[in-house]
């Protein structure tokens, strides 16, 4: 609590607050923070110089870190659902994490995942990784932007996003944060 009070009151203090979203706007302002000291400037990204065609295969991406803030239960529990509910058309679909950490998820894959998962862990060229899926999808239930978004868009795939993290604001399809049976409908 002290720390958050530290943390809050130096932005409160503040003449003017950049944030790269909507979302982390929102937050501000219910911490109390005048609505005319926040801009909302996006993050940028490096666009790629190389986009290949989707898989043959039906990939689903995600790339991050895996800390519980990130979704990845409820993407896992989305995967599983629909494994289960089609597992004709889910057969050879793979969902890929990827990222630092995302080697040692197998403990929650068994607890949450079903389904063909791949856990890659961490990614030295992110473009090889987006030309590698047909989907990405950022399931945060809390994040400030999520800049894989603009990544995986630049590289022509589709997006699914969470309304908990900022990117909501670009994504082309946006669903409830923390909803496994929204992630797997979208």
């Amino acid at each position: 609590d002290d720390l958050w009070r530290t943390y809050i009151g130096g932005i409160l203090a503040a003449d003017l607050v950049i944030v790269p979203g909507e979302a982390p706007r929102r937050t501000l302002i219910a911490e109390g923070v005048d609505p005319a000291k926040i801009r909302i400037i996006p993050h940028g990204h490096n666009p790629p110089t190389v986009v290949k065609p989707l898989p043959e295969r039906f990939v689903v991406g995600y790339l991050g870190s895996p800390s519980p803030d990130k979704g990845l239960r409820y993407l896992l529990a989305a995967w599983r659902q629909l494994n289960e509910e089609h597992p004709e058309a889910y057969r050879d679909a793979v969902l890929m994490l990827a990222g630092p950490g995302t080697e040692q998820l197998l403990p929650m894959v068994r607890v949450f995942g079903g389904g063909n998962v791949v856990l890659r862990g961490w990614v030295k060229d992110v473009s090889e990784f987006y030309n590698g899926i047909s989907l990405y999808v950022q399931p945060s239930a809390t994040e400030g932007w999520g800049i894989e978004v603009n990544e995986a868009m630049a590289h022509g795939r589709g997006v699914v996003c969470s309304r908990g993290a900022g990117a909501a604001d670009i994504a082309p399809h946006v669903v409830n944060a923390r909803d496994p049976a929204g992630l797997a409908l979208a």
